[in-house]
């Protein structure tokens, strides 16, 4: 809101966005739509990488990056 702009989803992006409420891995959030939606994990795993990536630039979800170890 600061920057004036905004997204608008639909029902698989507010799936997603309520998934990443949590910390967690984009591997878990790719095997939850793929048991909740007909696609194959190769394009969901692309199509949230970028649908992440969109809401990390903007600021409105961190990266965490896992420990190391």
């Amino acid at each position: 809101m600061r920057e004036g702009a905004y997204f608008g989803v639909r029902e698989v992006g507010t799936r997603i966005w309520a998934l990443l409420q949590q910390p967690r891995r984009l591997s878990e959030v790719v095997a939850v739509l793929t048991a909740e939606y007909d696609v194959a994990p190769a394009q969901c795993t692309a199509d949230l990488l970028a649908f992440a990536g969109e809401l990390v630039d903007s600021g409105l979800v961190n990266r965490l990056d896992a420990p190391a170890g």
